[in-house]
């Protein structure tokens, strides 16, 4: 099974197979320059790739795609499929493709991406009727109404279920809001960063500081400036170090004479920004945990619906009057009705700031106004924001939300929905299910029995519908096969490009500076070797070893 370990590739082979094959001299003095080792990575990958493609000719599946440029400047799409396998009864997610946009192609146009789905797909024999699904982030050029591959998909793959990534528009709504903050704020996170970032004198220095009052010598973190909700642990960092930060650069005020160590010490003697800081360090949580909810690697159309909608109350609780929110449909509000605002005073903004505001410095200062109206400010961009990137009466996801296992099993649940058809009709792409039987399955299986181990929300949502699966009546055949077929083809459908960004995590780690030249048709076939790890340390495939 030498070939597991290629992606290594190792310069001192000799050595690798000697710690492999400590009983067999010949294996050990086995190797491979670096050429003939790519020869085989590759084809090991094409292999993975065609067992793949043979996957997708019998399965219904989404593609989600990407762009991304590398170390060296080169910029590529990687084509990622998810899929309901019927054999192994999964949810499976996998690379398809990593094409170099500009080395033979016609670049990141929405024509030239569409171009490059369909000869993907015909490459590998994968017929365009068997794709349900596609997500990807907001660009325009593949998620704009016109002359953008979206655009393209709907014509040519008609009823295709498109989804514009949720955790990538959670972080617009955030960055977006962040405009009515005072600018110093972030100015401050990231230039005290800056300040330690490249000084291990000035890191030492602050440890006296930091013991001195009593702190934990933790460093300074860096705030990505790509992703905004990554500010949160910037600004928890902030925070805990408030105190000798104020006293370090107080002291080194006049021996550093720079205008970043004056602005820094400006905002750390500002009362108004450090209740922003507080501010950030409290509403932050909210949106990251939606946003954390969308990146996990299982199903979540189930709870789209209501994750978005509780996000939304949850904003609109903190300034809306309680019973203009109670009475009115959540769609309905309008964030940046005055009429509907709580009073200043009572707005609510987290302990920190009410602890801080209950001192005797803040009674009647007018900055307690100001504070709480900027942030009041912020909350009305954001449930702006979330109106206008999210259809909250989204049917999909509203009717996808019967396919939760606490939904399943309830019998009430068929009052409100007494079939699938019209959850059927959002998703006309999966189509091939007699709507009779689906329909008496799903109103029987409200009277099954289930054992807690696969309703318990901890479990994956796919352990409850393999047990579906398994469950047989008394001539041994599936009672509910084609309900648990289709609701998995459903959950098949991706709500985020997030499996997307993980594969380039990956994509950067085996591409980097000491390894710039390594080719693209060699990375993506490390990459699968690296997704089929797993499934290789099982089971050797004989036809894989003729290969090598």
């Amino acid at each position: 099974m030498f070939f597991i370990y290629l992606h290594s590739l190792c310069d001192d082979i000799l050595e690798v197979n000697r710690q492999m094959f400590p009983d067999s001299s010949i294996a050990a003095q086995m190797a491979l320059k670096r050429k003939k080792c790519s020869e085989v990575v590759k084809v090991l990958g094409d292999y993975l790739t065609k067992k793949l493609a043979i996957k997708l000719q019998k399965n219904k599946f989404s593609l989600i795609i990407d762009e991304s440029t590398d170390c060296s400047s080169d910029k590529a799409c990687a084509l990622v499929v998810k899929y309901y396998d019927k054999e192994s009864a999964q949810i499976q997610t996998a690379m398809l493709d990593l094409i170099n946009l500009y080395d033979g192609n016609e670049g990141a146009s929405g024509e030239s991406l569409f171009n490059l789905i369909l000869k993907c797909l015909s490459n590998h024999q994968i017929p365009l009727s068997n794709m349900i699904g596609f997500a990807a982030d907001g660009a325009s050029n593949i998620m704009g109404s016109l002359n953008s591959v979206t655009s393209r998909l709907r014509k040519q793959v008609p009823g295709i279920t498109i989804f514009r990534c949720v955790a990538h528009s959670i972080h617009l709504c955030s960055s977006e809001a962040a405009k009515t903050l005072p600018r110093k704020c972030e100015d401050l996170i990231r230039n005290v960063y800056t300040f330690f970032s490249h000084s291990a004198k000035r890191k030492h220095q602050f440890k006296d500081f930091q013991l001195f009052c009593g702190v934990k010598p933790h460093k300074i973190l860096h705030p990505c400036a790509t992703r905004w909700l990554s500010l949160l642990k910037a600004v928890e960092r902030v925070v805990e170090q408030w105190q000798p930060l104020k006293l370090y650069f107080n002291d080194i005020k006049l021996e550093e004479k720079l205008e970043s160590v004056d602005k820094i010490c400006e905002a750390l003697e500002s009362k108004a920004i450090y209740a922003y800081i507080l501010f950030l360090k409290y509403i932050l949580p909210h949106l990251n945990t939606a946003n954390l909810i969308f990146q996990t690697k299982g199903p979540t159309l189930h709870i789209a619906h209501d994750e978005i909608s509780k996000l939304y109350l949850r904003l609109l609780n903190f300034f809306c009057l309680p019973h203009v929110l109670q009475r009115q449909k959540l769609s309905d509000v309008n964030p940046a009705d005055p009429s509907i605002f709580l009073p200043v005073n009572q707005i609510y903004l987290g302990e920190d700031i009410h602890a801080l505001f209950q001192n005797r410095e803040f009674q009647n200062h007018s900055l307690v106004t100001e504070v709480k109206e900027t942030c009041r400010a912020f909350l009305i961009k954001v449930c702006l924001q979330i109106k206008k990137r999210f259809d909250l009466d989204n049917l999909l996801w509203r009717l996808a939300a019967c396919l939760h296992p606490k939904n399943v099993i309830n019998p009430t649940t068929r009052l409100d929905m007494p079939s699938l058809t019209q959850l059927a009709k959002e998703v006309p792409r999966i189509n091939n299910y007699n709507m009779q039987e689906l329909a008496d399955q799903w109103r029987d299986i409200a009277w099954e029995t289930f054992p807690d181990e696969v309703t318990d929300k901890k479990y994956p949502i796919e352990i409850f519908y393999q047990y579906v699966l398994s469950l047989t009546d008394i001539s041994d055949k599936a009672k509910y096969e084609s309900f648990a077929h289709f609701a998995m083809e459903v959950l098949a459908l991706p709500t985020s490009n997030t499996d997307v960004e993980r594969l380039f995590s990956k994509f950067n780690l085996i591409k980097r500076k000491e390894r710039s030249n390594l080719k693209l048709d060699t990375i993506k076939s490390l990459i699968h070797l690296q997704e089929y790890a797993d499934e290789i340390r099982k089971e050797v495939y004989e036809d894989m070893l003729s290969l090598v």
